[in-house]
């Protein structure tokens, strides 16, 4: 049997820790330009109105 270095699973866990802070920060901006998308056509006709 092996022992596991504390520091190897340490990294270990930060590197999975920022792999799922980026995966949320993705996630964030998934939604926001989906949200951003469904805005564009009212903004397109509004400017169309304004013309």
């Amino acid at each position: 049997m092996y022992t596991i270095d504390r520091e190897v699973v340490q990294r270990h866990m930060e590197d999975m820790r920022q792999e799922i802070e980026q995966y949320r920060l993705g996630q964030k901006a998934l939604k926001r330009k989906r949200k951003e998308r469904n805005r564009v056509p009212f903004w397109m006709i509004f400017f169309s109105f304004t013309n």
